[in-house]
């Protein structure tokens, strides 16, 4: 009866798939899903003539493992000349097209990535986001004549950075997204070379990281503006969304009706007097929306509900559009992919603060809801109050939005000074008030 030997890897200190030293895994371990590849030695253990022994391979591949123990297994023995089997970098790949994934093509790697994510239902924002990254990664490489992954080197990944000016956090996401995608390759087989070469420090200036780091003020819309915003979108938004044939602007790949400025300046008003991020209005439910006019804006750890009030004319509109739209208040949606939806009222948005611009500063959505943190701010509610609304900490909150406070400690300071007016003091010298008692000297 011919042996049987068990084979196992054997993790190093440096396993480049991220695996405790000294610990063993299988053949069929491996083959599940999500296991990360590594390059460490496999090793053979059993009895053969009743010796019972553990031998490396020295081979990363299985069926090389295999054949390196063969002889052993026919004589029986442990003590007889290996067979030199020449080593394996990597297991040679099963799948159709081996040949093109042995040079490491660039545009190959860059497709296979993309379609790994697909296939583990990444998030479609992060596939989006990784889309992008990698046709501007492309785009260098044909202008700079790279054509394998490995030839990516760090001054190549640098010069890649410098590419397009962006602010400091931009260029560090570009790197990260980059490693990451490098990352894949060295642990799928695209990439030979051991290191990576977009994991390095970058040195920032002091001036530079303390602005980065410091000035995280947030941006509200004024009272004017909002005046303005409102306006525009019930007087002027239909006006010039009519084409020259005098019909509608026909409805997106989003939604099936079209859209109006008054549905515009609803939106507006859900997303101000909620706080509530654009996605979350976008799929508002009406459902959402109780009795008394108070909104279920999310959910907080122990599935304990986090509600806010809003006017009883706006509960009012809202409750209308569900009779006309749906339990939807702003469309049924043909598509789940998030990013396009929030896209298609961003576009809206977009068009309506063309329409009453120009800007002191860029307006964006979220200033909508630095506005709602304002306003809750202003009618004297503290920092933790407007955290569990916004979803944040309390210190959060004192960082970005410390200097919405103005009104509420102007207000303050003009209290205490009438707290104190009629307090006795040695220094007041108005008629009628408590004089302070005076020693007299020799």
């Amino acid at each position: 009866m011919a042996a049987i030997l068990n084979y196992h890897r054997c993790h190093g200190k440096n396993c480049r798939g991220g695996h405790a030293q000294d610990t063993f895994t299988s053949k069929p371990e491996e083959q599940k899903k999500g296991w990360k590849k590594c390059d460490c030695f496999i090793v053979a253990n059993g009895s053969l003539g009743k010796v019972a022994k553990r031998k490396t391979t020295k081979q990363r591949d299985w069926a090389q493992a295999e054949a390196v123990m063969a002889p052993f297994i026919e004589a029986n023995s442990w003590e007889i000349e290996a067979v030199p089997v020449a080593p394996q970098p990597l297991a040679e790949p099963q799948a159709e097209g081996a040949d093109v994934k042995k040079k490491g093509l660039m545009t190959d790697a860059v497709a296979a990535f993309l379609a790994d994510h697909r296939k583990y239902d990444s998030a479609f924002g992060t596939i989006r986001n990784h889309e992008i990254r990698l046709d501007l990664a492309l785009e260098f490489c044909q202008r700079k004549g790279i054509v394998q992954v490995d030839q990516w080197t760090r001054e190549l990944v640098q010069e890649f950075l410098d590419m397009r000016e962006v602010s400091l956090a931009t260029r560090k996401d570009y790197q990260d997204k980059h490693a990451a995608f490098l990352n894949w390759c060295m642990g799928n087989g695209w990439r030979t070379e051991r290191d990576n070469p977009a994991k390095f420090k970058v040195a920032i200036r002091n001036v530079a990281t303390s602005r980065l780091k410091k000035n995280r003020q947030k941006y509200d819309f004024s009272n004017e503006e909002l005046t303005r915003m409102f306006t525009a979108a019930l007087e002027k938004y239909d006006l010039f969304c009519k084409s020259r044939s005098g019909e509608i602007v026909p409805t997106t790949a989003c939604h099936a009706r079209r859209f109006f400025g008054k549905d515009v300046a609803d939106f507006m008003a859900v997303k101000l007097l909620t706080g509530m991020r654009i996605s979350n209005v976008a799929k508002f439910h009406i459902r959402q929306l109780k009795d008394d006019n108070q909104v279920h804006i999310r959910t907080i750890k122990g599935d304990v509900p986090v509600y806010t009030a809003v006017p009883p004319e706006l509960g009012d509109i809202m409750r209308e559009r569900a009779k006309r739209f749906g339990p939807y208040i702003f469309g049924e949606h043909r598509t789940n992919q998030i990013g396009v939806v929030t896209a298609c009222w961003r576009n809206r948005l977009n068009f309506l603060w063309e329409l009453c611009g120009p800007w002191e500063r860029k307006p964006t959505p979220h200033r909508l809801r630095h506005t709602f943190a304002r306003i809750v701010l202003d009618a004297g509610k503290s920092a933790r109050e407007v955290g569990i609304l916004l979803g944040n900490t309390e210190a959060v909150v004192n960082e970005y939005y410390s200097a919405f406070g103005k009104a509420r400690q102007e207000k303050l300071a003009e209290e205490m000074r009438g707290a104190f007016a009629g307090v006795p003091n040695h220094f007041t010298r108005t008629p009628g008030k408590v004089q302070p008692i005076r020693t007299k000297t020799a």
